[in-house]
């Protein structure tokens, strides 16, 4: 340990990052994006184009143990939280996280975030998927 190290904390742990293909698919879908719709608004901006979904590389981080948390594994892109894994994608992917490297093992992957307009809303919505391995 330096002396800066010392003088100022230890230096956090890094994560492990684990690389997903589900070989463009897109077969999994985000769940809870209804309450991030203004975050997926801001994150496709004017690209959004009904039918055509916008590509970004998303995020799985593991939320803390809590036996009451049907959704142990939040979506993010560009650090900001989008919605969940359903509990059984999680427990998938999860089983596959921590085979990788344990608790702070992280996960990446492809998305697409869909815009889809409604003429009865009072705005459009956005739904994502992911492009990780069946």
């Amino acid at each position: 340990m330096n002396f800066l190290q010392w003088l100022f904390g230890k230096k956090q742990a890094t994560s492990t990052i684990l690389n997903f293909d589900g070989k463009g698919r897109f077969a999994t879908e985000v769940t809870d994006c209804d309450r991030y719709q203004p975050v997926l608004e801001k994150l496709c901006g004017t690209e959004a184009i009904p039918g055509k979904g916008l590509g970004v590389e998303a995020t799985l981080k593991q939320e803390d143990y809590d036996p009451a948390n049907t959704h142990p594994l939040r979506v993010e892109v560009q650090g900001t939280m989008i919605g969940h894994l359903s509990p059984r994608d999680a427990k998938r992917i999860l089983q596959q996280l921590r085979q990788g490297g344990g608790t702070k093992t992280v996960g990446q992957c492809r998305a697409m975030i869909y815009f889809h307009p409604d003429a009865n809303a009072r705005s459009p919505r956005y739904t994502m998927r992911l492009d990780l391995p069946q």
